[in-house]
């Protein structure tokens, strides 16, 4: 469906409150709107605040991002000129701050090049720089109250009407603070300032580039491929290589650690004995002391270095390849000691290769240490493919070369192509890498061109590069080019030398490499523990032997009580929190008809209302349904296995999942979202960004993010069970440390039987939430995708009603009587849910009445929405205990399925929606031809790559 044609200017007298009241409904043109009404306000409060012309046209392009970014936390839109003057002023404040630490006043205005304009002459332009350098300094003497109406005075074609509205005064004050302003000013020079403020005044071209960060800085699953507009200036792409690379050296020690504990975890799975299990864990342990140690010293560095790191280039790619070589010695020097320790327990314990081949034989294994193949077929004496390993197995193993015109090893040597840990190679890829091209995945590269953490070459881009020709980095060190924070060369960070790496056959590919180095580094991690996995998987019926209880400890990491089935397995509830899940693809069907164009990769600008109502009501109680049953199994797993196994099953079933599936899925619906736009014409991109590929573009919108603003997409529900499990299992500690557990168990278990046996039980929790609910920002419950920043409310919402399914693990005997009452209770939930709905929609749609009745609304919508949930929590899971109490293999295997359905849906669905789009069907027969579609999707990738491997057993459990 196309988007339909709009005026260029639909609100043209509207009130600040209504253009508000648009914005949040999600109307890009109203925000555009508001930029353009008080951008000159913005411009003179962050001048008057910092002194400088440049800065200041960036804080206040920061102001409306801000603005952008917080819609739903003003509460008065009324006040919205205040509010902006507010937050251009702590920007300002903070800019001024930061200028303070680094060593004072920046250069002054003179230093700030013009841009380029045929019709003026150089002699003009130096005129004009005289004037800026003037302007700022005879306004550096003036207090900022008078300052900012002198600046806005001058930008505002000298109406004294216009200031006091801006700034919220009277006439008279403003009158008077001119006066004073001009006193203050040399009577020589107030002439040439007004002519130069008036120059000043922000032009067009400040509402588009606020609009383009906007895009970029506040993406949701709805405005991800905004961040595409940003692309347009060749002259980025220095900072995004150098932003990936960053974020890479950033997370790349804590990913790390998670995956050094999780490998060992699965190393330990292959134990012969408990004792070698025990000396594994032992010297991981000292790793990730050595690690700990390593990082702190290194944020140490930059904490004290902060200030001289720009200007200390040679310093910074010395100590940072200094400090790399370290950390790789100290691992590789634990090693000899592990293996000998190793060597030791096996000869004392009788379980050598030779004593052990035996059981492993027994149990259907081979042996987990070196391994070594190649191809009959050679060429000049080389196989052309030879593949050579240390193995899996801890006491084992050893580097293992291979030789090959295509070698793949531990070290990889060849006269063509070298993939390992450490290849040689003319192109070379791997963990340290040596050849022509050199392609290093966040290691050491060396060669003519090198691209990796520690580039070195001829050409060189990493996060620190040192090259002859051409470096790009922090710091990048060259001869001739650099480009990036600390560049050091003959052109360094100019015009000619970003035009220079434009004109280089390599920037396209070495772009897209730096880009692709999240997901490599990614692969390097999944791929060897995939192989990790896999043995653990297969050795997890084995019985007998000395390993017998080593394996049986390790095997903890892949079971999952909830998944498992057992004698006492709850289908009703199994089935229940699958179709929780899965209500969520019906939830997303349906958006394209309700959200306009850009906050969907197919909007529309015509809701359908009754799938609004329909989106609206899965939205109030589908997460709640989720919660409330993790926190019951989660109940159920302490009470079976204990604390420990609850925990280490959310850290690998839940927060793993999430580090895993967050940027093959990011990646997947950034280039959804612009293939839609483009086709449904709501997204133009500029040149020389529309003639990228898609995948290109995609991959470059993760770039554009900076922390905390990460979008988590659909998977935010993950990221925030994590957290409600983190902070439950430490209250669980606290309270235990004290003794005081049995005691709060039983009191939580008694409030929650009083509450759920009442007949007005939805009342209760309606009572307890609805404050809760009046602090989200927007009408009903807040979808907190946007950012890794924790949103309490959401999280406080959540969190009770994973208190509540815990308590009711302990009164089981309540979920007959919700199966007495399910009829009145999902009917109760979809009444009230309809007059919710219409509470939100008269918030959203805004008008005088709204609000002049805003608090009334706001509380009251928060109970309607709060009573709907509770309502409908309680009613469908009477209706699955009514129900679905029997086993059936089919809802089995869709509550198997089920997570991975959920994880993978969103692309494939938006995918199937833009498809679609101009194909004419009426929503009625699209949205479940899209559902049916996207459900045998997902059913047969779950069929061939998860339901009988080891990514069955990670995310579901072990099945028996």
């Amino acid at each position: 469906m196309n988007a339909p044609k709009v005026p260029a200017r639909p609100f043209p007298d509207s009130s600040d409150a209504l253009l508000w009241s648009s914005a949040q409904r999600g109307d890009p043109r109203a925000f555009e709107q508001i930029v353009e009404r008080h951008q000159s306000m913005v411009c003179a409060v962050t001048y008057a605040g910092v002194g400088d012309l440049a800065l200041s046209q960036d804080l206040a392009q920061e102001t409306f991002v801000v603005a952008w970014k917080r819609l739903g936390s003003l509460r008065e839109p009324d006040q919205l000129r205040a509010w902006l003057c507010g937050i251009a002023r702590t920007l300002a404040a903070n800019a001024r701050r930061r200028r303070a630490r680094r060593g004072g006043e920046t250069a002054a205005l003179d230093a700030i090049a013009e841009p380029d304009a045929a019709e003026i002459s150089p002699l003009e332009c130096a005129i004009a720089r005289d004037e800026a350098a003037l302007l700022d300094r005879a306004l550096a003497n003036v207090p900022a109250a008078y300052r900012e109406v002198l600046v806005l005075f001058y930008r505002e074609d000298q109406s004294v009407a216009d200031v006091a509205a801006k700034l919220a005064l009277n006439e008279a004050a403003v009158r008077q603070r001119l006066s004073r302003g001009r006193g203050m000013l040399r009577e020589e020079v107030t002439a040439l300032v007004e002519s130069a403020l008036s120059r000043t005044r922000p032009a067009s071209s400040f509402t588009v580039a606020v609009l383009a960060a906007i895009a970029v800085a506040g993406p949701t699953t709805g405005t991800i491929a905004g961040a595409s507009g940003a692309m347009a200036s060749g002259a980025a792409v220095s900072t995004k290589a150098g932003a990936g690379l960053g974020a890479v050296a950033v997370a790349g020690p804590i990913a790390g650690l998670a995956t050094a504990w999780l490998a060992s975890r699965l190393v330990r799975a292959g134990a012969r004995t408990t004792e070698e299990a025990q000396a594994i864990g032992r010297h991981f342990r000292v790793g990730v002391g050595f690690a700990f140690g390593m990082v702190a010293i290194l944020l140490a560095s930059i904490w004290l270095g902060r200030d001289h790191l720009a200007s200390a280039s040679w310093w910074v790619a010395i100590g940072t390849t200094v400090w790399t070589a370290i950390l790789l010695g100290g691992f590789m020097a634990m090693q000899g000691p592990m293996r000998r320790e190793i060597a030791g327990i096996r000869g004392a314990t009788k379980t050598t290769d030779a004593e052990y081949a035996p059981e492993l034989i027994r149990r259907g294994l081979g042996s987990p240490g070196p391994a070594r193949w190649e191809t009959r077929a050679r060429l000049f004496g080389l196989p052309l493919v030879s593949f050579a390993s240390g193995g899996l197995d801890a006491g084992d193993y050893s580097v293992r070369g291979a030789r090959g015109w295509i070698a793949i090893g531990d070290l990889a040597i060849s006269p063509l192509l070298g993939i390992g840990g450490v290849a040689v190679a003319p192109i070379a890829i791997g963990g340290a890498t040596a050849g022509i091209l050199s392609l290093s995945i966040g290691g050491l590269a060396l060669g003519w061109l090198s691209i990796g953490s520690l580039a070195f070459g001829w050409y060189a881009i990493g996060i620190v590069a040192v090259a002859w020709r051409g470096a790009i980095g922090a710091p990048a060190i060259a001869h001739d080019y650099a480009l990036g924070p600390g560049a050091r060369a003959i052109e360094a960070n100019t015009a000619t030398a970003t035009a220079w790496f434009q004109g280089q056959w390599f920037a396209a590919p070495a772009a897209i490499f730096v880009a692709l180095i999240p997901i490599l580094v990614l692969l390097s991690i999944v791929i060897p523990l995939a192989l990790l996995a896999r043995r653990a998987w297969r050795m997890r019926d084995g019985q007998g032997g000395p390993a017998s209880s080593a394996v049986g400890a390790a095997a903890d990491i892949d079971a999952a009580a909830p998944a498992a089935p057992s004698p006492e397995r709850l289908h009703a509830l199994d089935a229940l929190r699958a179709v929780s899940l899965l209500l969520g693809l019906l939830l997303h069907s349906v958006l394209p008809y309700v959200l306009p164009p850009g906050f969907w990769a197919v909007g529309t600008a015509s809701p359908v209302g009754i799938l609004g109502w329909l989106a609206h009501y899965l939205h109030s109680f589908r997460l709640e349904t989720f919660f409330l049953l993790a926190g019951f199994f989660g109940a159920l797993i302490v009470h079976k296995r204990g604390l420990a196994a609850w925990i280490r099953d959310r850290a690998v079933r839940v927060l793993l999942v999430f580090l895993v599936a967050l940027v093959p899925v990011k990646l997947a619906l950034a280039a959804v979202w612009i293939w839609g736009g483009r086709a449904t014409g709501w997204l133009v991109l500029p040149e020389p960004a529309a003639s990228l590929p898609l995948w290109t573009l995609a991959v470059r919108w993760l770039f554009e993010e900076r922390w905390p603003a990460i979008v988590i997409a659909h998977l935010w529900f993950l990221y925030y069970l994590a957290i409600v499990s983190a902070c439950w299992a430490v209250a669980w500690l606290l309270i235990g440390r004290f003794g005081w557990l049995p005691a709060t168990a039983a009191r939580g278990r008694g409030l929650v039987r009083a509450v759920l046996s009442s007949r007005l039980a939805p009342l209760w929790l309606a009572l307890a939430t609805t404050p809760i609910l009046t602090l989200m920002t927007g009408p009903d419950i807040d979808t907190p995708d946007r950012s890794l920043a924790w949103h309490l409310p959401v999280l406080a919402l959540y969190g009770v009603y994973f208190a509540i399914g815990w308590g009711l693990h302990g009164a089981r005997d309540l979920f007959p009587i919700l199966a007495s009452r399910w009829a009145r209770l999902l009917i109760g939930g979809l009444v009230v849910s309809f007059v919710s709905a219409i509470g939100v929609g008269l918030r959203l749609e805004g008008g005088p009445w709204a609000l002049a009745n805003a608090q009334a609304l706001r509380w009251g919508g928060a109970f309607a929405v709060s009573l709907a949930m509770a309502s409908s929590v309680l009613g469908w899971i009477g209706a699955f205990v009514r129900f679905c109490g029997t086993p059936s293999a089919t809802m089995r295997y869709l509550s198997d399925a089920s997570y991975w359905i959920y994880v993978i849906h969103l692309p494939v669905m938006t995918a199937l929606q833009v498809w679609w789009a101009g194909s004419g069907l009426p929503w009625w027969l699209q949205v479940p031809l899209v559902n049916l579609a996207t459900l045998a999707v997902s059913l047969a990738t779950y069929r061939v790559l998860v339901r009988s491997t080891w990514v069955g057993a990670w995310i579901n459990g072990v099945r028996r």
